[in-house]
């Protein structure tokens, strides 16, 4: 048995009575051999012999479809009638039954049924947007608002009751530790609140991008097609209108400045302490006499010795783990009490260093050098790279100034690191989040309409009003709809069906290979800074010092140069929030174009599942379920079994980034508690550690992505995907289906009397198609 595929049509404009050219077209019957006739029956289409022409059959559901390929279905005493497969399908029963009408079920007569008049369907009507849809929507616009709300608060109080310098407001000063996870639980509620706030902007731009029935309707009648449950551009630009457009391009552009500055809005500064290290022997604590040649060490050293009683002793682990740390946030000076021997009466300081954090140096922990005019120098950090473990491995002889250490005495001081606001960056943020509301507040203007948001939305509008340019299309595929070839200027006749077990990629192959082809060049350009940061790295390279230095975690030898001076001001945050966070971006419109791909695939295999060879069949996963066996949309967008791994991974690789690359703020004081701007570093650090493991998920997100793509389609039905035409010519079921959509589906040859098989989506008997038939 041989099966329709489709007959190509023209584009028109259907004329103003909305009713197309039903009767001059759908009417191309000829009788072989004698003149046109027009006034056929509609008991032709099934396969009945009829002795007499009837009454005009017009239906202006068809009116505008085109072809004349036609099957030899009956004779009667005026001879043999030769009629058009419209447009190239089985003589099957084209004329549908209005929504409000019943279909006829396999109880009534077949009297009955030849009895039926064809419904000549209306003029499209507009479908209503459900309840369940619009309160979905309106939560979205209660999420924005509500994140609004907290955005303005928040910057209202806090520029009131902290103040602002330069733009900057502290709203908390002491602990380190404290200032820290304060820091993470509020980065936490930010990313919180971002994706909510994106959340509903994702939701609202894809309806945008989903059209109605009516918009399907006026694509199908001039030729085009539209996609159905995924995220579209290409939507975007056929259903036109300037506000749509508008609507979209603001929601999107309102997100960037999110994903640039949102999570910098609050910032950790550590203060850092400057100190001075005084190798003393023993007698300089009970006031021995000493000497230096510089007037303000002399100064310092005074205070020192004057203070030493009230310091904190270490033993020389202990010391060496307190000041092994790049950045010392809880203390101050340090007397490094050593052996003597032989004693020195003369001079109990025999050496000292002034500590401060505007040049790289090594650690004085492993060790210095002593000269004459007694000055501590490191050993050079380009040769040797100093690590708390190293100098713990061999504290038993630990030196320092030549001398064997003892003992320490620490100055215990207030720690003053600082959880800041940016006011710029907030009223940034609040703008953005304003615009949104905007936007959302007009776009829940346009909803009135009910948007074929999934699969299953478009199928039940099919199944309820089947699209009269598509009946006959039973075998067509996305692929011809795509090329064109469906609507082609010859008629393409009947057609033998051929399984075809398509790659997943195919159904979106461009995107599929661009989403691929960043992936890997994100890996290349990752691994290409990767070596750079690493040949400007000033410690070891090997990996037990790579992994020491941590996730996130500011190092001297690990910054990037932005400048000779700190950007310690409002626009120094915001240089460097953008910087850090351009990753993020990237990553994020990487995930939008991802997704997009991976839901089109998906929504293929969903499609698929209606051809089940097993013969199982298939709800209807809809937006807003309206009984029967119909279901809801997965929570996610995807199944668990696809997001539960795609958001770990985009999670873990969003968390990465921000570990590769962050904002480093430290500001240092010196001894005497005044800041040092030119030891106080204000730039951006990276972590090589981050970076590794960054490559490595991204790495194993590339081979799951070409994997996926390569997955293949079972081939029991034309590949659809999400090609609106393809999906509605699958979607007319034999006129005695009652109900479908709320029914489970199956896919394939349906029973009808036709010499031209024909293949559909129904709830009743359905036989799987076989190839070659």
């Amino acid at each position: 048995m041989s099966y329709s595929p489709y007959s190509p049509y023209t584009p028109y404009s259907p004329p103003s009575d909305g009713y197309g050219e039903g009767a001059a077209r759908a009417s191309r019957f000829r009788r072989s051999g004698s003149q046109e006739n027009n006034n056929l029956s509609p008991d032709m289409r099934y396969g009945s012999h009829v002795s007499e022409p009837q009454s005009a059959w017009g239906s202006p559901g068809i009116g505008h479809l085109r072809g004349r390929t036609g099957a030899r279905v009956g004779s009667g005493s005026e001879g043999e009638y030769e009629m058009p497969l419209i447009p190239g399908h089985s003589p099957g029963p084209s004329p549908r039954f209005g929504p409000e009408e019943s279909r006829f079920g396999p109880e009534e007569s077949t009297a009955q049924l030849l009895a039926y008049q064809p419904y000549e369907t209306p003029t499209p009507h507009r479908e209503t947007t459900s309840k369940r849809e619009r309160w979905k929507f309106h939560g979205y616009t209660g999420l924005a608002i509500f994140v609004l709300l907290v955005n303005t608060i928040f910057t209202l109080i806090a520029s009131i009751k902290y103040g602002l310098d330069s733009g900057i407001g502290t709203f908390y000063s002491g602990s380190c530790q404290l200032s820290k996870s304060t820091g993470v639980w509020t980065h936490l509620l930010i990313n919180i609140l971002g994706t909510l706030l994106l959340a509903a902007s994702g939701y609202s731009m894809q309806c945008l991008c989903s059209p109605t029935r009516e918009d399907v309707d006026r694509a199908h009648t001039r030729g085009n097609w539209l996609d159905i449950g995924v995220p579209s551009f290409r939507n975007l630009r056929r259903l036109g209108g300037r506000g749509r457009w508008w609507l979209w391009w603001c929601l999107l552009l309102s997100s960037v400045p999110l994903h640039l500055l949102y999570n910098s809005a609050i910032v950790e500064t550590l203060a850092a302490n400057e100190y001075i290290v005084a190798v003393v022997a023993e007698p300089f604590l009970s006031g021995a006499p000493w000497r230096v040649p510089l007037a303000d060490t002399t100064e310092a050293l005074t205070q020192i010795q004057k203070h030493a009683s009230g310091f904190e002793r270490l033993d020389p682990s202990e010391c060496i783990t307190a000041y092994g740390d790049q950045f010392i946030l809880k203390r101050r000076d340090v007397v490094v009490v050593v052996s003597t021997d032989p004693p020195k009466p003369e001079n109990s300081v025999l050496g000292y260093l002034n500590w401060t954090y505007g040049d790289m140096q090594n650690s004085w922990i492993c060790g210095t050098n002593t000269s004459d005019s007694l000055i501590l120098s490191t050993l050079p950090i380009d040769s040797f790279d100093c690590q708390t473990d190293t100098a713990l491995a061999d504290v038993a002889n630990w030196f320092m100034a030549s001398q064997n250490v003892r003992y320490c005495l620490s100055e215990l001081v207030p720690e003053r690191c600082k959880l800041q606001f940016s006011l710029h960056i907030m009223v940034v943020v609040i703008l953005c989040n304003a615009v949104k509301v905007v936007c959302l507040a007009m776009t829940g203007r346009r909803m009135k309409a009910r948007k074929l948001a999934t699969l299953g939305d478009a199928v039940e509008s099919f199944l309820v009003r089947p699209d009269a340019v598509t009946e006959g299309m039973c075998l067509v595929d996305m692929k011809e709809v795509v090329s064109g070839r469906w609507m082609g200027a010859e008629p393409m006749g009947q057609r033998l069906w051929q399984p075809k077990k398509e790659f997943w990629f195919r159904v979106s192959q461009k995107s599929w290979a661009a989403c691929n082809f960043l992936c890997i060049s994100a890996l290349g350009l990752t691994g290409g800074l990767f070596s750079l940061g690493l040949n400007n790295l000033t410690t070891s390279e090997d990996i037990s010092t790579l992994w020491s230095l941590g996730f996130g975690q500011i190092n001297t030898g690990a910054l990037i140069p932005m400048g000779d001076k700190p950007l310690l001001g409002a626009g120094g945050l915001l240089a460097t929030s953008a910087t850090a966070n351009i990753p993020q971006v990237f990553l994020s419109m990487w995930y939008l174009a991802f997704s997009g791909v991976l839901t089109s695939m998906l929504v293929g295999k969903e499609w698929e599942q209606f051809a089940d060879l097993r013969g199982r069949r298939q709800p209807l996963r809809v937006s807003a379920p309206k009984g029967g066996t119909q279901i809801g949309t997965h929570l996610l967008s995807f199944p668990w079994g696809y997001a539960v791994p795609i958001l770990a991974l985009s999670s873990a690789l969003h968390w990465l980034a921000s570990q590769s690359i962050f904002p480093a703020r430290i500001e240092a004081f010196n001894r005497n508690g005044i800041k040092d701007l030119e030891g106080s570093i204000a730039t951006c650090g990276y972590s090589p550690l981050a970076i590794i493991f960054f490559m490595v998920v991204l790495g194993i997100i590339s081979i799951a992505s070409i994997a996926v793509g390569l997955k293949r389609y079972g081939g029991g039905i034309p590949m659809a995907a999400s090609c609106s035409v393809a999906i509605s010519a699958g979607c007319h079921p034999p006129p005695y289906d009652r109900d479908p959509a709320l029914k489970l589906l199956r896919w394939g040859v349906v029973e009808t009397n036709d010499v031209v098989g024909h293949c559909s989506l129904t709830s009743g008997e359905v036989n799987a198609p076989v190839p070659g038939q």
